[in-house]
């Protein structure tokens, strides 16, 4: 199968420059999540069709216009790689001294290279990582959407799970971002171009280049894909409960995220500088991205519930409810902004709390001060 692999994982060291000839398809945006700046291609030969990727993004708009103008073209000195978790599947890297020519002849013809629209069936069954599909699937359940910090982003994002299914089975989806508010329950949609992951069991990921389309008529499931997809979005369905109570202690953490690698960095408050340990560079504090997390111990009713973990937006939609009581005089509530020592001890301060808590989880979800 057809595989786009992520662009941050490590290209193999060439072992010889190859001139290839074809045409050019779907040019992705520039992309620098990894910390380089990249963008791919699909380069169509006579045989197969194989990703291009080019670390040269000045060259894009060129490559852009040979695939809208569907121009035959001839590639020089493309350094062929295989990936290092991926040996079985061939890609190209469009060195700083790769040529694209447009030819005047081809002997084959330009092909559509969509990603292939397939059944739930045929991707549990034939597809493996990394493979792109495109599927037409009814959306069963939409469950909560999380908030997880991205390493690769370096910031917080927002997640949803959705149980999808067409006739031939069910699968389960993680949407990110923008896309969760596209995508309703009992509607059907076409997602296209979206990532099979197998880390537990078979599931799809959206990512940068998926698009959420949606269909005029329902898909048809038989009931008993429907009861499928019931039991899986009720497996490990988390507990709910609010509660109010004291915080017993609390721990901050304040992160400084490398602008180069998004490797998280930490650092003493009284430091001015840092320096990544992997990549080795040295950054200003107060010009790159930070970012706070924390832990408090909840006593309810006498009762000690043990520690939970809460989110930069949970620490910072607390303090937002304290800046909001009229004894209160607190005008930064962007904790990143805040020392750690100031969160700690206002959070300590309050006599009384209401906490949104995922018990199974141990996490708290929000928190407000009880007027």
């Amino acid at each position: 199968m057809a595989s786009s692999s992520n662009a941050s994982s490590s290209w193999e060291k060439p072992n010889s420059r190859k001139d290839v000839k074809g045409f050019i398809h779907d040019v992705s945006a520039v992309d620098d999540r990894s910390g380089s700046r990249f963008f791919s291609f699909k380069l169509q030969e006579r045989d197969e069709c194989r990703r291009v990727v080019c670390f040269q993004t000045e060259k894009r708009e060129d490559i852009q216009q040979k695939a809208e103008m569907k121009s035959p073209v001839r590639i020089l000195q493309l350094s062929p790689q295989k990936r290092r978790f991926r040996p079985d599947v061939l890609e190209y890297k469009l060195e700083k001294f790769s040529k694209v020519e447009v030819k005047p002849n081809m002997s084959f013809p330009w092909k559509d290279q969509s990603t292939p629209k397939v059944t739930v069936k045929t991707i549990i069954d034939e597809y493996g990582e990394g493979d792109v599909v495109s599927v037409e699937c009814k959306v069963l359940h939409k469950l909560e959407t999380q908030e997880v910090y991205s390493k690769t982003h370096g910031k917080d994002l927002n997640k949803c799970d959705i149980i999808i299914a067409d006739a031939t089975g069910t699968i389960r989806m993680t949407i990110w971002e923008a896309l969760i508010e596209q995508v309703e329950a009992s509607k059907s949609y076409l997602f296209k171009d979206v990532k099979v992951n197998c880390f537990s069991g078979k599931a799809l990921n959206s990512n940068t280049t998926s698009r959420i389309n949606a269909l005029p008529t329902d898909v048809n499931i038989f009931s008993s894909v429907e009861e499928e997809g019931n039991r899986m979005a009720n497996v490990g369905q988390d507990v709910r409960e609010t509660i109010s109570g004291k915080i017993l202690s609390v721990e901050v953490s304040k992160s400084y995220i490398c602008v180069n690698c998004k490797n998280k960095l930490k650092s003493s408050e009284a430091e001015k500088f840092i320096k990544c340990r992997l990549c080795k560079q040295m950054m200003l504090k107060a010009r790159i991205p930070t970012c706070a997390t924390g832990t408090v111990v909840i006593d309810n009713n006498g009762e000690n519930l043990g520690r939970f973990f809460c989110s930069r937006s949970v620490l910072e939609g607390m303090h937002k409810s304290i800046s909001d009581q009229k004894d209160y005089v607190m005008t930064e509530t962007d904790v990143n902004k805040l020392s750690e020592d100031m969160i700690c001890e206002t959070l300590l301060m309050l006599e009384q709390v209401t906490f949104e808590v995922s018990l199974a989880k141990k996490v708290v979800l929000s928190m407000s001060v009880v007027s």
